[in-house]
């Protein structure tokens, strides 16, 4: 091979691995890039699956079937005009569900479109019904809106939502709480409904949102708490985690409820593109990527990575056939907090649904495990809010 055929072989190759590596950081860009849409982006609570009213009786209402009508359990009806709270399925078929009827409010009739609510309560008919307050705080960006009500015991507890609901999202347990005797706090934080934007404009699963946690749990240091039990919903239990990271506070949580946690986004993430057929060997470095144009350091809400620093004992509630927080992160973190942490499954329930499948079993798990985290007398003095 003469030297100019062997400089233009070498040019060849040069240009060709370029090119290739051109089109792999090109298509890394583009893949980290979904991270904002698919993992990052704002998102709010929307009901699920709608229905048309067939009948209606005393106790009893019935559906037609587009998808949804059928879920197990306790669940809220809302519709125009009205909203009303109806039992397990009793009987259905392909396009006829015969649900209980336990309350309702406003005109149901046949014909009427309906769709089913998690929450169960909506704010409105919350406020009155288990005699929340609305406080409004100075947060870091803003003010933040906090619903409270009044218990006898010195321990508070604290629920924070996940990205795709709002405080409705904790309405659910407010009456077990309340009767077990302890007050309550319901958070809200910078990019919810009530909340104002976070410079960013994204969900960063604690890694800013723990400082709105910290105003909470300012607030209820300045009104009468010695310690805290904190409730975290989906990517709210992320927000808890980096709240026990990073707070002055974090020695006066005494536990924590995690409802279908996202704990590792990192790994939801690499499995999702594994599933997308993105090759194996670039996630790596496309996960980087996307941290850089993000802002957010991955690592540092990997909770499984970091289960050791958590200071506080663990209840996990989770669903058997969750695909939006799988259950493997939460099995490994319960694995890695040993004894410190206890994970209860729930077979059949939906991300955010284990409360409206079991409301007895889920009640029971969650007040005693604030019972016996909080039944000791407080090592904590009040603290003045004045000084």
């Amino acid at each position: 091979m003469t030297k100019r055929a062997k400089l233009w072989l070498t040019r060849g190759v040069t240009i060709a691995v370029l090119v290739a590596v051109a089109i792999m950081v090109v298509a890394s860009w583009m893949q980290a890039g979904t991270v904002r849409a698919d993992w990052l982006a704002v998102s709010h609570q929307t009901p699920v699956g709608a229905a048309v009213v067939v009948a209606v009786e005393p106790d009893r209402v019935v559906l037609s079937d587009n998808g949804g009508a059928n879920v197990a359990g306790v669940w809220g009806l809302v519709f125009d005009g009205g909203r009303a709270v109806v039992g397990d399925v009793e009987s259905g078929s392909d396009d006829r569900i015969v649900r209980s009827l336990l309350e309702v409010a406003g005109g149901l009739t046949p014909g009427t479109e309906v769709s089913l609510d998690v929450a169960v309560w909506s704010a409105g008919d919350a406020m009155d019904r288990f005699g929340l307050t609305e406080e409004l705080l100075n947060g870091p960006e803003g003010p933040l809106a906090l619903w409270t009500a009044p218990g006898v015991d010195d321990t508070w507890v604290v629920f924070v939502h996940g990205n795709g609901a709002d405080q409705t999202q904790a309405l659910r347990m407010i009456p077990a709480v309340a009767e077990a005797g302890y007050p309550v706090a319901i958070a809200s934080y910078r990019n919810d409904e009530v909340a104002g934007p976070s410079p960013s404009g994204t969900h960063g699963y604690g890694f800013d949102e723990w400082r709105d946690i910290q105003a909470v749990i300012d607030f209820g240091l300045g009104n009468g708490a010695l310690d805290f039990v904190l409730v975290g919903y989906g990517s709210g239990g992320s927000i808890v985690g980096t709240y026990l990271y990073e707070s002055r506070s974090a020695d006066r949580i005494l536990g924590v409820v995690l409802d279908s946690p996202m704990l590792s986004l990192a790994t939801a993430i690499e499995d999702a593109w594994i599933d997308q057929g993105v090759p194996g060997w670039t996630i790596g470095w496309t996960k980087a990527i996307a941290s850089m144009r993000f802002g957010l350091d991955l690592g540092a809400i990997d909770h499984v990575e970091r289960a050791a620093e958590w200071t506080a004992p663990v209840l996990i509630l989770h669903g058997r056939d969750d695909e939006v927080n799988p259950l493997d992160a939460a099995a490994a973190f319960a694995i890695a907090r040993g004894d410190d942490a206890l994970l209860l499954t729930f077979p059949g329930a939906g991300p955010d649904a284990l409360w409206n499948t079991d409301p007895t079993r889920y009640e029971a798990a969650v007040i005693g495990f604030v019972d016996d985290v909080a039944a000791t007398v407080s090592a904590f003095e009040p603290v003045d809010p004045d000084r």
